[in-house]
């Protein structure tokens, strides 16, 4: 659907558009008609019910005088008000975890604001927690190593693993409660990870993809678990 280019007008009116803005056209600017739809510019706007409709009523010139004729009309938010709420919206499902919504929306806001930063992370994050190793592996030379005491620091605690489908935690002692009973230990040795059982044991090299969200590499190993993730539970 065509829209103005007319830069000094912040609201437009569709006809088969929903918001929650009716815009008042007691005094309208100006206004052309394009099949069945008019566009009515005007700069005082009132807010109202979610879903209500304004029934518009035009005199339209025509070739014998003119016509009037009446609009189920609806209207819509400036193009920057627009972005700015469906930023926002991304913005809120990425703070929830819900990744796999906040992407199609940073994706449509193309550069608006940091948009592109966030559907990277919104990316990343949502392809570490579906175990979607090639994804991340594709950015691995982008992300921080961290050292020996850097991972003595941060590993003590609960974290998803991409390994297995239940919550692990850390203990200060070495100890892993998988959830299922397992013999499993950790310990940090030449600024690698050692996770083991008592039939295994990794050596991983630990990346930071942001805070929180780790990767575990284990560069000796071709196996599936040789790539692991790390993350908070959500």
């Amino acid at each position: 659907m065509p829209t103005t280019s007319d830069s000094t007008v912040g609201y437009y009116l569709f006809s088969d558009r929903e918001s929650d803005f009716l815009i008042d056209v007691s005094n309208p600017l100006s206004f052309k008609g394009e099949e069945k739809t008019i566009y009515i510019f005007a700069n005082d706007v009132v807010k109202t019910e979610k879903d209500k409709t304004l029934l518009l009523k035009l005199t339209l010139p025509t070739e014998t005088g003119t016509e009037e004729v009446v609009f189920n009309a609806r209207v819509t938010e400036s193009e920057e008000e627009q972005k700015e709420a469906l930023y926002q919206e991304a913005v809120a499902d990425m703070k929830t975890g819900d990744y796999y919504y906040a992407i199609p929306c940073l994706e449509e806001l193309g550069d608006y604001k940091d948009s592109k930063e966030l559907l990277r992370e919104a990316t990343l994050k949502y392809n570490m927690m579906r175990g979607n190793k090639d994804v991340v592996l594709e950015e691995l030379s982008s992300f921080t190593v961290m050292n020996g005491s850097e991972i003595s620091g941060m590993i003590v605690g609960t974290w998803r693993i991409s390994q297995g489908s239940n919550a692990w935690d850390f203990f200060a002692d070495g100890r892993i409660d998988d959830r299922w009973g397992n013999n499993r230990r950790w310990k940090v040795n030449d600024d690698k990870l050692i996770l083991s059982t008592d039939k295994s044991s990794f050596s991983y090299t630990v990346y930071k993809v942001y805070p929180d969200w780790y990767v575990l590499k284990d560069e000796s190993s071709d196996t599936w678990q040789s790539t692991q993730f790390l993350f908070p539970e959500q």
